[in-house]
């Protein structure tokens, strides 16, 4: 796998965890798509905007990501994550979720950009709103 993917996936997440929504912002492509199951669940105009929504609600929020896999697809690469993320939730509970995602990213104009993220929905997994980020 190329190392420059694996280091900006890091570097992703890395935003992620400083609570940096423009940086974060900035490893997605403009024809960014995200789906939970089949079904497509945002667009891509209020990107940043979302990111900080979700770093406003939840100011505690981090992540931790295993890449399980890779495979070429097409001119990209799909990596198969497993991200474990951490929050507040209501009234100050902590919360935890493991979510196993499906990252396609291409290189656009030489750069690796994230251009699809696809969760599958999974039997007894709780697909409730807290798939984070966006």
């Amino acid at each position: 796998m190329d190392p420059t993917l694996l280091r900006r996936r890091a570097a992703l997440s890395e935003a992620y965890n400083a609570h940096d929504a423009d940086a974060a912002a900035a490893f997605y492509a403009a024809a960014y798509v995200r789906y939970i199951g089949g079904r497509r669940v945002r667009e891509t105009a209020p990107l940043v905007s979302q990111i900080s929504r979700v770093f406003l609600q939840h100011p505690s929020y981090a992540e931790r990501l295993t890449i399980e896999r890779h495979r070429l697809s097409g001119e990209g690469t799909v990596l198969t994550i497993v991200k474990s993320v951490w929050l507040s939730a209501m009234f100050g509970a902590r919360r935890n979720e493991h979510t196993r995602t499906l990252e396609t990213w291409l290189q656009v104009d030489d750069t690796w950009m994230l251009v699809k993220e696809h969760i599958p929905l999974q039997p007894g997994a709780d697909h409730g709103g807290w798939n984070f980020p966006l």
